[in-house]
């Protein structure tokens, strides 16, 4: 599916893009924005349904999001995470 989103998207870019040299070369810059919008709309509105779509996307947080290292915490280790005053058990 992303493959094809992709071949559609090359594809429109490839049919704006001679009126886009047009608009521009002419200084017909309503034109030239009407056709950024369309693109925009043709492109950007199917690519946002396909991000929301995505079982990727999440609705809450990953708590283990961040790949950076936390003070005190081991790799792999969850007992740091939840023993705070930094005893060990």
């Amino acid at each position: 599916m992303y493959s094809l989103y992709l071949l559609y998207t090359q594809i429109i870019a490839l049919l704006a893009a001679l009126p886009s040299i047009w608009a521009y070369v002419t200084g017909e810059w309503v034109w030239l924005a009407v056709i950024w919008l369309v693109v925009l709309v043709l492109c950007g509105l199917p690519g946002a349904i396909r991000h929301a779509r995505s079982p990727i996307v999440r609705a809450e947080l990953d708590p283990n999001r961040s790949y950076a290292r936390r003070p005190g915490r081991v790799a792999g280790d969850d007992a740091a995470e939840s023993n705070h005053d930094g005893s060990t058990p």
